[in-house]
Order: structure tokens, then C-alpha cells, then sequence
């Protein structure tokens, strides 16, 4: 999987979809990257390098709430250390503070997506570890709670397969189908 590749086509399809109603970045692509930090706690002046404890690849903010409603990882490697990794500075973060800025956008209700490319070897047991683990995480981190409304781990065969759940989840939060006959 080529990771920029997934970043940037993602990005592109968030702004068309969403771009209205929410501000979209992405750290590694695109003419206006930059640095998603996360921090626990202010970023102080002069400080801010020192003081974040993760950097995500696309983050989704609400202007007017002043909060974050999405943060997407896409990793290469499927192994769970790398899920946790990833997962854990989000879930100890309580603010991103953008670049040479000092004005934070908190971390509450967070939709955490997760999107890895699996083994397509047939004896992997990758996904069925994954099938395990996203409830236990859900329970482990009571979703819904204060920090996460949701934790969606998006995993597959290939590329396609992963970008269409992601886009599957997110139509389902942002444009759910109304039930018939209300």
C-alpha cells in the first residue's frame, strides 16, 4: 500500500463530501500540509515540539464547536502494536494546537479510523485478530465516552477494499439513510 497515495485520495474525497461543514488536513500530502499535533495539555510558546505526543494523518475540525470530530491513521503495517500505538496517543490527548498557533481544538467525541492493508496470504489470521480486537477496544475504552464516540478499524484485502468501509463509515455518520415511513 502506498500510504500517501491512500492519504491524499482520501483528503480529496473528505473535502469534496464534507469540505462544507468541517475543515480537513492532512499531514504528509498536499499543498497545504502540515504537522497534526496532538498535545495533553497546552502547547506552550517555543514549546510546541517538545511538548506533542502524537502527530496524526488527517484530522477533521469543527470551526464552531472548536473541536476535533475525526482523526484517520492509515498504516502500512497491519501488526496490532502498531493499532495500539497509534490508538493510545489519541486516546491520552486532549487537544490539537495547529502549527505556529496557540489556540487548541479539543479532543471530545473523536471518531478514531483506523485503515491498515492485510496479508492476502491465505493462512494470515490478521483479520480475524482484527474482527476480535475492535470490540474489545470499544469496550476497553467505553465507546461511547468523553474522548471517542466511535473507533473504526477499516482493514481489507486491498486498497479498495479499505477506502470503501472508510467511505462507507463515513456516510453512514454524515448522511444517514432516514428510515422509511418517518
Amino acid at each position: 500500500m502506498n500510504q500517501l497515495e491512500v492519504i491524499e485520495f482520501l483528503l480529496n474525497w473528505l473535502k469534496a463530501r464534507l469540505g462544507s461543514r468541517l475543515t480537513l488536513k492532512a499531514d504528509h500530502v498536499g499543498v497545504e500540509r502540515e504537522e497534526l499535533a496532538l498535545y495533553l495539555g497546552p502547547k506552550l510558546p517555543r514549546k510546541g515540539r517538545q511538548n506533542r505526543i502524537a502527530e496524526v494523518d488527517i484530522i477533521a475540525i469543527n470551526e464552531t464547536s472548536k473541536s476535533i470530530e475525526f482523526i484517520v491513521e492509515v498504516e502500512p503495517d497491519p501488526t496490532l502494536k502498531k493499532l495500539f500505538g497509534n490508538l493510545m496517543p489519541v486516546a491520552v490527548a486532549d487537544n490539537h494546537t495547529p502549527s505556529n498557533r496557540l489556540d487548541a481544538y479539543k479532543l471530545e467525541g473523536v471518531v478514531f479510523f483506523y485503515l491498515t492493508l492485510l496479508s492476502r496470504m491465505p493462512s494470515s489470521s490478521k483479520s480475524l485478530q482484527y474482527q476480535l480486537i475492535e470490540p474489545a477496544i470499544r469496550q476497553i475504552f467505553a465507546i461511547p465516552s468523553k474522548k471517542f464516540s466511535d473507533v473504526r478499524l477499516c482493514h481489507g484485502k486491498t486498497v479498495e477494499e479499505i477506502i470503501s468501509k472508510f467511505q462507507s463509515a463515513i456516510e453512514n455518520i454524515y448522511f444517514p439513510v432516514a428510515e422509511l415511513g418517518n
